[in-house]
């Protein structure tokens, strides 16, 4: 259960990075003893001697085998106190906690076991944050360590881990930077279209009244049934205005435009354009992005129905390019149960609904069929860094003994500590798959172990009680079957 939190409660999110302070002795011993058992091979860069940096002891780059560069990350080292050494945590202050938040680098939080020579480390991502802000009670709050994530002489899985950290935020700044990228293309298609709108002279009050009505339907349609897809279809825009011609002796057909923030355009805006074929050459060239037509009567009868068909390829278009991730657990258990019983072969299990953990689900896909994949193949070419693994010719696969035999070979090489030579991009059509390792990660946050999917084919099979939830919102669903199709 969550705590109660008071008024006065610190603010991880509004509070300032931790200011300048002095090394200790002890820290420069653990920062020695970190950077000893770090993979050179893997992890360029060199911690500060000085504390010159008050929230991190250096910026690494992540590279692979060959030299390629990866990405960067920064790596804050503590010594681990000697009463912590059978249950590893550390006490951070609320400033650290706040870089870790405003950072634009990905901090990997470091505790140095110096009698035992071993370095204790987890990622400070947004999920860390969220549990330290849920528990701080004063200017710090204790942040444990799991017990598998160590280093040491023996224990190197730490690099492909790291991999992974610096891999995924490298993809959340590429995605952020296309996303940018198409709202500035998509302003760059409707600047010409803008110029040619005016107030809408040629309606008269009802009308206009009803385009707003319309509008108020389109926009709380993105705002609150698809706001994550809005952000795909409509990146960094406001709300969903519409600009209307006269396109023939009683008819209007009206454009979608969308309102960028920081714009103080009207929602409603009139079109010049007398012909078929100009309207076709603005829908065309000049970035329109819906076209509707109707007799003024219909305007004055627009339905919910309208709204949707409106919106309907756009919402289409951004979830396939972008699939909806819903924070929902029965959603995320049922959609990982999916994945599974249509692979469950390639995962090494020997039936479809065979029960497994969710951090052997993660390691299987993260490291072991990556590696196994790359092992296999002895024909890359000189220079190749990266490999795509389409895994749709293993679906719906008999259990077979190779597939087993291969994930057991393959684990016992990574327990050897083998390192990956190249990175390995798992594909296919049939399932998102980074859809598929948000999902696992959202249930190991909230503290599931084993996959537990909700509706069961044969509930006989199952190692838990199958608990058949039904549909939270059959009308909704409904509404929204009848809208679509």
């Amino acid at each position: 259960m969550a705590k109660s939190k008071s008024a006065n409660t610190p603010s991880i999110k509004d509070s300032k990075p931790t200011g300048h302070a002095r090394t200790t002795p002890s820290e420069l011993r653990s920062v020695k003893l970190f950077w000893g058992l770090m993979d050179d091979k893997h992890i360029m860069g060199k911690p500060e001697a000085s504390d010159k940096h008050p929230n991190h002891d250096g910026i690494f780059e992540f590279t692979l085998a060959d030299g390629t560069p990866v990405g960067n990350f920064a790596v804050q080292i503590k010594t681990l106190q000697k009463r912590y050494t059978n249950n590893p945590k550390h006490q951070c202050k609320l400033g650290f906690l706040a870089y870790c938040h405003k950072t634009n680098l990905p901090v990997i939080l470091v505790a140095v076991d110096q009698a035992r020579s071993l370095v204790y480390w987890r990622h400070m991502d947004p999920a860390t944050i969220n549990e330290a802000q849920a528990n701080i009670s004063g200017q710090s709050v204790m942040i444990p360590f799991a017990n598998d994530h160590v280093i040491d002489l023996a224990r190197q899985d730490y690099v492909r881990a790291w991999q992974t950290i610096v891999e995924q935020d490298v993809a959340l700044r590429k995605n952020s930077d296309e996303r940018e990228r198409a709202y500035e293309s998509m302003e760059e298609e409707f600047k010409a279209f803008r110029q040619q709108l005016a107030p809408p002279e040629m309606l008269n009050q009802e009308e206009v009244a009803s385009f707003q009505r319309y509008l108020d339907q389109i926009n709380s349609i993105l705002d609150y049934e698809f706001p994550v897809l809005k952000t795909h279809a409509y990146p960094n825009y406001w709300k969903i205005g519409v600009a209307v011609a006269k396109t023939g002796l009683g008819e209007r057909s009206h454009f979608i435009i969308p309102i960028a923030f920081g714009k103080s355009e009207l929602p409603v805006r009139q079109l010049e354009i007398t012909t078929e074929k100009e309207m076709m050459e603005v829908f065309h060239r000049q970035g329109a992005t819906v076209l509707y037509s109707g007799t003024m009567e219909s305007i004055l009868n627009f339905h919910e129905y309208h709204a949707y068909t409106v919106v309907k390829d756009d919402i289409l278009r951004a979830f396939n390019k972008s699939p909806l991730f819903v924070p929902e657990e029965k959603l995320a258990n049922e959609y990982l149960a999916a994945f599974v019983g249509t692979f469950y072969a390639l995962l090494g299990l020997h039936y479809k609904e065979q029960p497994i953990a969710l951090k052997e689900l993660q390691y299987l896909l993260h490291a072991v069929l990556p590696v196994s994949y790359e092992t296999r193949h002895s024909d890359i070419a000189d220079g190749v860094t990266d490999l795509n693994y389409g895994i749709d010719s293993e679906k719906d696969r008999l259990p077979q003994q190779h597939y087993k035999y291969r994930i057991d070979k393959t684990k016992a090489l990574l327990q050897e500590g083998y390192i990956p030579q190249y990175r390995t991009n798992t594909y296919s059509k049939l399932f998102y798959v980074p859809l598929v390792h948000r999902y696992i990660s959202f249930l190991l946050e909230v503290g599931q172990i084993q996959l537990m999917p909700v509706f069961a084919t044969d509930p006989l099979q199952r190692s838990h009680t199958p608990i058949h939830t039904g549909i939270l919102n059959m009308q909704l669903v409904k509404k929204n079957l009848q809208f679509f199709f």
